[in-house]
């Protein structure tokens, strides 16, 4: 079950306006920042954050002429960006998909008319951890990933890696799942926007991960499905949607 995650940090860098009568450009503001799910799929779950500031009187700040929410994939030096929209009653909210697995540093920037320039009002002390889309299917544990991915959107014409790990169904004592290697009857199937697809023989990179690249050809709704042999000896498969911009 998903909860929200309510967090509140009281920040002194911007004067005070909107909804607030304050002239006092040093009183602090609280930036509260909801985050609709804790349990994050990478390229499935939709995530929506929503951004209230308000002064130390609780009225709403809501003059923003930016308020953005960045995340930072672990291991790298970059940030994406997602720029939220003004709601009536003065919050800022928007949704997108996480598009990598990992953990995530996120912070909250911010830009109003007398500030020249964008600032950080909020960055979480814990990360945001997005995991792999999974399925259970002839078997086995499968996991879906693409690359590159973060920090970029995903977008027609680059050609992409898409990468299935099969694995074991169940979690050994450690917790982990051992690679399934040597499968067999592998193959790859991407399907365009416009419904024609192209299939893909695999190679086995590393144990248990099954790719093909493939580079498609316009924006909108595509897919990647793997098919192999289940531990039944019969036809499995797994469908990943996609969406291009």
């Amino acid at each position: 079950m998903h909860r929200s995650l309510k967090l509140a940090a009281m920040l002194a860098v911007f004067a005070v306006a909107g909804c607030s009568d304050s002239t006092d450009p040093d009183e602090p503001l609280m930036v509260d920042l909801q985050i609709s799910a804790d349990h994050i799929h990478a390229l499935e779950t939709d995530v929506t954050y929503t951004v209230l500031v308000t002064d130390s009187r609780n009225a709403v700040v809501s003059d923003f002429e930016v308020v953005r929410v960045e995340q930072q994939l672990a291991g790298t030096t970059s940030w994406r960006g997602l720029t939220l929209a003004a709601q009536a009653g003065g919050s800022y909210t928007g949704t997108h998909q996480f598009i990598n697995p990992g953990d995530y540093s996120v912070r909250v920037v911010g830009k109003r008319p007398n500030q020249n320039a964008e600032a950080v009002i909020k960055e979480l002390t814990t990360p945001l951890s997005a995991v792999h889309s999974h399925w259970n299917t002839g078997g086995y544990r499968v996991e879906f990933d693409i690359t590159p991915g973060f920090p970029d959107e995903l977008a027609a014409n680059r050609a992409y890696t898409l990468k299935f790990h099969v694995l074991e169904q169940t979690a050994g004592t450690s917790g982990t799942r051992a690679p399934i290697t040597g499968l067999t009857g592998v193959t790859i199937r991407c399907t365009e926007a416009n419904g024609s697809f192209q299939d893909h023989a695999v190679t086995e990179a590393d144990p248990g991960v099954y790719q093909a690249v493939h580079t498609y050809a316009a924006g909108g709704a595509v897919s990647a499905r793997v098919s192999f042999t289940g531990t039944d000896q019969q036809p499995a498969e797994v469908m990943v949607p996609i969406t291009l911009q």
